[in-house]
């Protein structure tokens, strides 16, 4: 079940980790046993809308063992591996979330639970990996969300044992291993950015912070989310809210400057979807698919996009406004796809199927990337370590 394996293994570390939280931690342990939507519905991205192997815009893609032998150096304009998703990066440990400006891609890599000191954030040009990616940061505790601005990346890492969890900024240019550190936290899941400040929602706490870019005091924003949000995971600020998704699969809107936290649409399945904005619309994903509402929303909104089991990533492209879906899969099998659609729901083209266990999406320049977190070879989900990939493919 590969919503409940992203959020159990955290939790399994962060059990152990956070011991005066360990009771709490176990209570929520016990409501994440929910079952995934029924395998036989045909939601594995190949419904017609779709439309077909014909009209699957750059091409349909392949298996990761159909591209994995095809790697990419990748000149620009555009080039693509003879249809198939060419693969950047391989030997990826369980890579969590993606992001990129318009010169690289960058990622974090989870790590090993059984570790817990082995997490990493890397990176490479849009243009290709060449002889491997950048290591900006390693050994680092189950580093989760990543984003970036014009000149610096953040992320977060878990608590664990007597290892603080915190918020961290490295120049895109390099850190030497050895980020800075703005603020503490316990477990940063989602990470966003203005011009100003970074903001995280706290899986552990319920709280949502924020610190100045540049350093300084950090400052709570929600507390105990706010009676309403629990367990909060993935978030995107605008110049107005803040908006983030919880562990119940809700979402919500926050003043950026603090306050009261307004629900916008509820689900009581699952949780930490991925949520993006425009000006107008607040789009997410739910088990299913894709939704949108308006930003002034407080009873949710109608799919745009169906037919989708786990679509963990989720982006828009700020050149053509299309967005970008990632779509997990099963989980057990290799049926994760990549797509895009119009904003109104129009349009909706497969880029790649057959993905093994998609984890999230970014487009720059004229791709589309995304990380798998590898092949999965037991029966509870759980992939293989240092079986993951980047992958690219033209938008």
């Amino acid at each position: 079940m590969p919503r409940e394996r992203r959020r159990l293994r955290a939790w399994l570390v962060v059990a152990s980790a956070l011991v005066p939280g360990a009771a709490a931690c176990g209570g929520i342990l016990a409501v994440d046993g929910r079952q995934p939507l029924d395998a036989g519905t045909g939601d594995d991205g190949s419904s017609s809308d779709d439309g077909g192997p014909a009209s699957q815009g750059d091409g349909a893609g392949g298996s990761s063992s159909d591209s994995a032998s095809r790697s990419d150096a990748g000149a620009m304009p555009p080039v693509s591996c003879g249809g198939a998703p060419c693969v950047l990066a391989t030997g990826l440990d369980f890579p969590f979330e993606v992001a990129s400006d318009d010169k690289n891609v960058y990622w974090t890599e989870y790590g090993e639970e059984q570790s817990g000191v082995n997490g990493a954030v890397k990176g490479c040009p849009i243009s290709g990996c060449g002889s491997g990616p950048t290591i900006y940061a390693s050994a680092l505790t189950f580093p989760r969300g990543i984003t970036v601005d014009g000149t610096h990346i953040y992320f977060g890492t878990a608590s664990f044992e007597d290892i603080p969890g915190a918020i961290w900024s490295c120049p895109v240019t390099g850190c030497n291993g050895s980020p800075t550190k703005l603020s503490d936290a316990e477990v940063p899941y989602g990470i966003a950015v203005d011009s100003t400040r970074v903001y995280w929602a706290d899986y552990y706490d319920d709280t949502v912070h924020s610190v100045p870019k540049a350093g300084g005091s950090a400052s709570a924003l929600l507390f105990d989310g706010g009676g309403l949000a629990t367990e909060g995971e993935l978030i995107t600020a605008d110049s107005a809210f803040l908006y983030f998704t919880d562990g119940s699969g809700d979402v919500y809107k926050l003043p950026i400057g603090g306050g009261d936290a307004i629900q916008m649409a509820s689900w009581n399945y699952g949780g930490g979807w991925p949520v993006v904005v425009d000006s107008t619309t607040v789009y997410y994903g739910q088990l299913g698919g894709v939704s949108a509402m308006s930003k002034d929303a407080t009873k949710g909104g109608a799919f745009i996009v169906s037919n989708l089991r786990d679509p963990l990533g989720l982006v828009l492209d700020p050149t053509t406004r299309l967005l970008y879906w990632a779509d997990y899969g099963t989980g057990t099998g290799i049926d994760g796809t990549i797509g895009r659609v119009a904003t109104d729901g129009s349009g909706r083209t497969l880029i790649a199927s057959s993905q093994i266990n998609v984890e999230d999406i970014t487009v720059a320049g004229n791709y589309v990337f995304w990380i798998s977190s590898g092949i999965v070879t037991d029966l509870h989900g759980t992939p293989q370590p240092g079986s993951g990939e980047l992958l690219r493919m033209p938008k």
